[in-house]
């Protein structure tokens, strides 16, 4: 028997606890890795697509390469930091290059 379609989940920008919506995100996420069967180098372009234009816009300052695309880790790194350093609505960002 085929497992239902799980639809992708979304990060929210918008939300007033952006710390805890950022851990929620990242959970649901790695869950949809797994139960999906999404291999590291497919864990990019999920990335992408479930943190929207704003994800990209910051993932894209990071000038990420074809390795760094596929090491699941470093790009978890590069979100975390982001999440860390938020000031007044707008996410900062430093890089660990």
């Amino acid at each position: 028997m085929a497992s239902p379609q799980i639809p992708l989940t979304a990060l929210d920008w918008s939300g007033v606890n952006k710390q805890t919506a950022f851990q929620e995100w990242k959970e649901f996420l790695e869950s949809y890795f797994v139960i999906n069967k999404i291999t590291d180098a497919d864990k990019y372009h999920y990335l992408l697509l479930s943190c929207g234009p704003k994800g990209m816009e910051l993932f894209q300052s990071h000038n990420i390469t074809e390795e760094d695309k596929h090491n699941p880790a470093h790009l978890w790194s590069l979100k975390t930091t982001w999440w860390r350093n938020l000031t007044n609505g707008y996410i900062g960002y430093s890089s660990s290059k």
